[in-house]
């Protein structure tokens, strides 16, 4: 019995000091994650003339901090720097909006629309802003939106009675990014991790004695064993280090971008019904197309699935989009660098497709 005693006590005391361990290396993973922001090396990508200038963005950017948002899931709290700021909505300014305006244009879409690697005045609605200076332009990009939850963006709009005027849908990179991934439902978005464990969390604080004992005995080995599983979701700059498992099969592919399609008719609708213009655009990715990305990490399993969903989303436009859908993939061909990672590109990048838009949009 002694024995038996001793060994019982030397097993807990080993699975109380794994739990502390995994616990320390979890919370010191976190923080190595933490950059600075001018550390990104995605400032120091050829596509930058001015490195110092884009060392100062990414700094700022990553001292902005996102806060629950109610139906789309996440905004970004309100924020002020030198060159990014967010206003008392989540929404990052955009500059020159004139105090009587004629029109509206208010633009939807994740971060590419928002302005990642770009200051306020260069991203896609502020260099369109610059175009039509009788309107308003609004940017409601989000980083990681889904076009699902842009279309709970557009609907919260419309409720709180604001203005929309020309509602712009500008996706394709993160439906096909984050639904390709079996670890995010297909009706879920990018913050599904997040929020799961939020409420996990909130959940746990109301439990009982044994629930709390069960949690400091195994709780984190069992965070630990989620991890290993690949159940995080963390910030990656490595697009090889998250496989885009759902889409090895073709039908998922055609469910994906279904979601993406549907998701636009519905914004359509919903726009037209309450008296705005919708527009939708497809936006260009590296691995579609023949832009300069010599300079870029390799990623050919996600080049594949781009290209195969892009492929339907193309046809799915000349067949029903026409006067509304317009395919903008090929707007960075050639050979001029752009990209600053697989998916961002600099303030050119961005008057590129401001220089398209306004060629379509009337506000």
């Amino acid at each position: 019995m002694r024995l038996v005693l001793i060994n019982l006590l030397v097993f807990v005391a080993l699975v109380l000091g794994a739990n502390i361990a995994a616990g320390v290396w979890l919370d010191l993973s976190a923080r190595t994650q933490a950059m600075d922001g001018a550390d990104d090396p995605r400032a120091t990508s050829p596509a930058y003339a001015d490195k110092a200038a884009a060392r100062k963005i990414f700094h700022d950017f990553y001292r902005t901090r996102s806060a629950y948002s109610s139906y789309e899931a996440m905004r970004l709290e309100p924020f002020a720097s030198e060159t990014t700021n967010i206003d008392a909505e989540g929404l990052r300014v955009t500059p020159g909006s004139p105090a009587n305006p004629t029109g509206h244009l208010t633009f939807f879409g994740g971060s590419t629309m928002w302005g990642t690697g770009v200051d306020d005045a260069h991203t896609i609605p502020a260099l369109v802003q610059q175009k039509f200076q009788s309107a308003t332009v609004v940017n409601q990009g989000q980083s990681a939106f889904v076009s699902g939850q842009n279309l709970a963006a557009l609907i919260k709009r419309l409720a709180l009675a604001r203005p929309v005027g020309t509602a712009i849908f500008y996706d394709g990179i993160n439906d096909v990014f984050h639904l390709c991934q079996s670890r995010i439902p297909l009706d879920g978005h990018p913050f599904t991790y997040f929020l799961t464990e939020a409420v996990r969390s909130y959940r746990n604080r109301q439990q009982g004695v044994s629930e709390r004992a069960w949690a400091a005995t195994v709780g984190n080995l069992r965070d630990l064993a989620g991890r290993w599983a690949g159940a995080d979701i963390r910030r990656t700059t490595e697009l090889e280090q998250i496989p885009p498992s759902r889409c090895a099969d073709p039908a998922a592919v055609d469910g994906v971008t279904d979601i993406l399609w549907r998701n636009w008719r519905a914004a359509k609708a919903l726009a037209e019904a309450n008296g705005a213009t919708f527009v939708a655009i497809l936006q260009p990715v590296s691995s579609v197309g023949t832009p300069k990305r010599d300079y870029l990490p390799p990623q050919p399993e996600w080049d594949v699935r781009f290209n195969e969903a892009y492929a339907r989303l193309r046809s799915r436009i000349a067949a029903e989009g026409q006067g509304w859908a317009y395919d903008f993939s090929d707007a960075f061909d050639g050979g001029e660098p752009l990209y600053i990672d697989a998916f961002h590109v600099t303030e050119r990048g961005n008057a590129i497709i401001a220089e398209r838009l306004a060629r379509l949009l009337k506000p």
